[in-house]
């Protein structure tokens, strides 16, 4: 994988797309240095610590989880959406960003994405015009299809780096969720991918519910797993077959599109149930790069789903309600044979028919499953990849409590709860 240069920006962006490898793809091309958190984070937190101070309001703070956790970070937004973009852009002039404005050429095509935005989540509407205003330039003028993933990208990019590893990722991670019989809803779910600096991030913005959830290239913009208030949890897993190569585009797609961890947020933000989430994916194309997700939904209910993109880039929507229902790195429109080619679906197959869905139906116990699931070194079936700690972590869900506990690998996986 190769990152290429976005055009009069000079900023890198990946040819890949998923979280695996798009992330570590941007950080080891992009920096030469192999900083953590520790060094030089401390600028990009200190320009967020700044801008705090000057205006007296703290919509956006980011600082250490634990002292345990360099390579992981806290966020927390809050707030209006414009005071939050106001605060967006106030970073992004303190770290020398210019204004990203659109280019005539594609000012059309701009008009049509904020009519996107402004019929399916006018709160980034919000956010953007707080960005313009930190610039004194007028919203309208403000390239969203560069927001859409570059601007929040680069303070990631600039701001923190990756400790020294010898590969670029892999296909990886898993969710699984399981109804019980005594009607609790439970999700699991595992990061595999390098060793990045990610961040755990607490959202109260108003205008959308609150959520908690994972993120990594953006503070806040993005998400990679989490859960609302609502108890609707979405999560990602990278499709690697290439017949699926249909729905990927490099370039900014023409018809308005948002970023496949750009549009997890807007879930988060919007949805309250796996039926809206589904009719959200219906109304709102969905933009891939060099990789193809898929997305794992499931609200307190007891319904899942998991929405897919065919070869022809037709969406398909897998549901199910009650029961277990799992999914790795093959999309559920093949069927069980192709499934079943996958080690960790065919672990977590054999797990379930012998444990049952009462059997992984606690943090603890659906825990004790993602870990055979798990890349790292205290897994036999699958240690550490080359030497790197390959499961960054695991997240467990517990949808009618709305609490999630989080499982780093940087401090053995401890646990860590957290809730509304």
């Amino acid at each position: 994988m190769k990152p290429r240069i976005l055009e009069d920006r000079g900023i890198v962006r990946p040819a890949g797309g998923s979280v695996a490898m798009a992330i570590a793809a941007f950080a080891i091309a992009a920096l030469a240095s192999c900083a953590t958190a520790g060094t030089a984070g401390n600028d990009i937190e200190t320009a967020v610590a700044r801008v705090a101070a000057r205006t007296g309001n703290k919509s956006l703070t980011v600082g250490p989880i634990s002292n345990d956790l360099p390579m992981f970070r806290m966020v927390t937004a809050k707030g209006k959406p414009r005071e939050l973009g106001r605060a967006l852009g106030m970073i992004g002039i303190e770290s020398g960003y210019p204004f990203p404005a659109v280019p005539e050429e594609r000012r059309k095509q701009n008009e049509a994405i904020f009519a996107l935005y402004r019929e399916v989540y006018p709160a980034y509407i919000e956010r953007v015009a707080g960005v313009a205003e930190a610039y004194g330039r007028k919203t309208e003028d403000l390239d969203l299809a560069f927001m859409e993933d570059q601007y929040h990208l680069r303070m990631w990019l600039d701001g923190y780096g990756v400790k020294k590893s010898t590969s670029l990722g892999f296909p990886a991670c898993s969710v699984i969720a399981t109804r019980s019989s005594s009607g609790g809803t439970v999700v699991g779910r595992n990061l595999d991918t390098l060793n990045l600096t990610g961040f755990l991030v607490r959202s109260e913005v108003q205008g959308g519910y609150k959520s908690i959830n994972t993120s990594g290239g953006a503070f806040h913009e993005w998400a990679i797993d989490g859960i609302n208030e609502k108890g609707l949890f979405v999560g990602e897993m990278t499709i690697v077959d290439p017949a699926y190569a249909a729905n990927l585009s490099q370039a900014y797609p023409e018809k308005p599109s948002v970023y496949g961890l750009h549009m997890m947020r807007i879930v988060l933000d919007t949805c309250a149930s796996v039926d809206e989430a589904v009719a959200l994916f219906g109304r709102v194309p969905v933009w891939f790069t060099d990789e193809l997700w898929h997305f794992f939904l499931a609200d307190a209910s007891g319904k899942f789903a998991v929405v897919e993109y065919g070869k022809n880039r037709q969406l398909a929507i897998t549901r199910q309600t009650g029961g277990v229902l799992v999914s790795t790195n093959t999309s559920l429109m093949e069927g069980r044979e192709s499934l079943m080619k996958c080690p960790r679906y065919a672990i977590a197959d054999k797990y379930v028919a012998e444990h049952g869905a009462d059997g992984i139906a606690t943090h603890a116990s659906m825990a004790e499953l993602m870990k055979l699931l798990a890349l790292r070194e205290d897994n036999p079936r699958y240690p550490s990849v080359i030497g790197i700690r390959a499961t960054l972590w695991t997240t467990t869900y517990d949808l009618a409590d709305r609490t999630m506990v989080i499982r780093y690998w940087e401090d053995g996986y401890k646990e860590r709860k957290l809730g509304f």
